[in-house]
């Protein structure tokens, strides 16, 4: 047990009080709102003395104790959907699938994402996310491209979305049969920032025929680099591959030639003549070391000489980036 004795003025006369704690304590049990203090009370024993005289007094004494505030709510995580709608949604976003279009082996499913408050989500490339034909057979992306944001395969595409802008989306997947007319399902992996992730599921989509021939009909990425390969065309024994490079990021890129190389179906192996990359270029055994603005489309055009005129595919495209090689397979030479 403590006591303190504290002195003071009274009328002019000195007093003292003597404060005798005591070891119990008395709960006041209250519902609190949030943010809000609880109160618990103290017994103590006062005595007052004036000349002497000391009378006890039992006291009450009120202590706060202040409560945590409210944990501010994350969105909640995708949930899966299962309909045929084209549009779905979750607490914060809605996705709108337009189209899945074919241009060779390649399909490519266009969306709209729109999200109802400012966020940041993740769109996921991994073997989560996927295209399923009416056999059962899974695809996986190839490239995925949210607003100005992509990424090639077995990573994350990170988004930063503003309230009410409409985001173009597109997830890209290869070696898809011709004989394949419909998706039965298509299911798409995601998360909000510092959140679990979830699933969206589009079912029974429809695969067009692409009228558009500018489409590219590969498009491939390494590290920061997308490389879109729009055609390869045949000039006697010259073959010239156009593309269009660009980046997510401002940066150098350097590119090697010696790295860079065609293949036709036997398996001969044929060596660029010219690498071009906007006004730039390099010959047979040189580099190109090119300044890339972000979200820049830079041409370019990859020459290859005695080639034989009956090699009417390519079995192989192989181009070396400071990220490793970018391969584009079976592509006709037209």
């Amino acid at each position: 047990m403590n006591s303190i004795i504290s002195r003071y003025w009274v009328n002019g006369i000195i007093a003292s009080t003597l404060v005798i704690s005591s070891p119990s304590y008395a709960f006041n049990v209250q519902k609190v709102a949030p943010n809000s203090s609880s109160q618990t009370s103290k017994s103590q024993k006062i005595a007052t003395c004036v000349l002497g005289v000391c009378i006890p007094v039992n006291v009450n004494i009120p202590v706060d104790i202040p409560s945590s505030p409210s944990p501010q709510p994350n969105p909640s995580p995708w949930r899966i959907e299962d309909n045929d709608s084209s549009t779905q949604a979750t607490d914060t976003l809605t996705v709108n699938l337009e189209s899945c279009v074919r241009k060779g082996r390649i399909v490519r499913c266009s969306l709209v994402v729109t999200s109802n408050s400012d966020t940041t989500i993740y769109l996921y490339t991994t073997s989560d996310t996927k295209a399923v034909d009416t056999d059962g057979t899974e695809y996986f992306v190839n490239r995925l491209q949210i607003g100005k944001w992509f990424g090639g395969t077995n990573t994350s595409v990170e988004g930063r979305l503003i309230k009410d802008i409409r985001y173009k989306t597109q997830i890209e997947f290869a070696e898809i049969p011709a004989s394949v007319s419909q998706l039965a399902l298509l299911k798409l992996r995601g998360s909000y920032l510092g959140n679990s992730t979830g699933y969206l599921n589009f079912r029974r989509i429809p695969i067009q025929a692409s009228s558009d021939i500018s489409d590219s009909i590969q498009t491939e990425v390494t590290g920061d680099l997308s490389l879109e390969l729009q055609s390869c065309k045949r000039a006697g024994k010259t073959v010239r591959c156009n593309l269009f490079l660009s980046t997510a990021t401002s940066r150098t890129v350097n590119l090697s030639t010696k790295q860079t190389r065609i293949v036709d179906s036997e398996g001969t192996e044929y060596y660029p003549n010219r690498f071009e990359v906007d006004k730039y270029n390099a010959g047979s055994s040189g580099n190109l070391n090119l300044n890339f603005e972000k979200d820049t489309r830079y041409k370019t055009t990859i020459e290859f000489t005695d080639i034989p005129s009956n090699a009417s595919q390519a079995a192989l495209l192989n181009i070396g980036t400071p990220w490793g090689q970018a391969k584009f397979r079976n592509i006709p030479i037209n």
